[in-house]
């Protein structure tokens, strides 16, 4: 373990073995952080939420997998509930500037670049990139093996293995999320693929079987199945939050 003189660690925060903590980074009570984890100069691991109504006395923290690495600047929030933690998973990377909002839960893998900002509750699936500059409303939850353009906007779910850009534009699939989850895509055939109003509609996936990744044919158990908090805060506007989908 490496912990630079001037960095803080508070009383109650617990460091795995071989974790580095930089100058100047600060690691708030309650923060856990697994084996291997890398924090960088200035990152702030549990601070508190930025939420009006939060009590600071909420005893909260935040859970950091091995292996992750925190760049510079980065800022994780504790969760805004009593003995509740954001959660980031194994091998993540967080490069300078992010900000990972309260009670948010990334999977492992996920790649947040510069100035990635998550509003709170967001939920990130295993092996998705999200550029630079990319804003997550709150409660939108990204599926497994994402490409989320940099300075994207997104107030919608995320179906798993999709592009996505602009303000919830899904251009199309991310191909390379299939091979990096160890998927063959030769002969892959997508038809019946259409976009309206920037939510997915009618899109059916022959040639491909995805059992045992909690995805059947692109019926996304947790995701399309559960609803989503966001559908009622868009319904005033006549738009429909969640992924439809309509398969055989």
């Amino acid at each position: 373990m490496s912990i630079h003189p001037t960095a803080i660690i508070e009383a109650g925060a617990q460091l795995g073995a071989g974790c580095e903590v930089h100058a100047h980074a600060i690691i708030k009570q309650h923060a856990v952080l697994g084996a291997g984890v890398v924090v960088h100069p200035f990152a702030v691991i549990g601070g508190d939420p930025q939420f009006l109504k939060f009590d600071p006395a909420t005893i909260s923290g935040v859970q950091i997998g091995a292996g992750t690495i925190v760049r510079e600047q980065v800022t994780i929030n504790r969760s805004i509930h009593a003995g509740q933690a954001t959660r980031i998973g194994a091998r993540c990377f967080l490069m300078a500037g992010a900000h990972v909002g309260h009670d948010c839960v990334l999977a492992d893998e996920v790649v947040l670049a510069n100035n990635v900002m998550l509003a709170g509750h967001v939920e990130i699936s295993s092996f998705t990139f999200v550029g630079g500059g990319a804003g997550i409303h709150q409660f939108v939850r990204i599926g497994e093996g994402v490409m989320v353009s940099g300075l994207t906007r997104l107030t919608r779910d995320v179906a798993p293995f999709l592009m996505v850009a602009e303000r919830d534009e899904v251009p199309g699939f991310n191909v390379v999320g299939f091979n990096v989850v160890g998927f063959n895509v030769v002969g892959f055939n997508v038809v019946g693929f259409d976009v309206v109003g920037f939510n997915v509609v009618g899109f059916e996936v022959e040639g491909l079987d995805l059992v045992g990744f909690n995805v059947v044919g692109f019926e996304v158990v947790g995701l399309v199945r559960q609803p989503s908090p966001l559908t009622s805060v868009l319904a005033n506007n006549g738009k429909q939050a969640t992924l439809r989908y309509y398969g055989k």
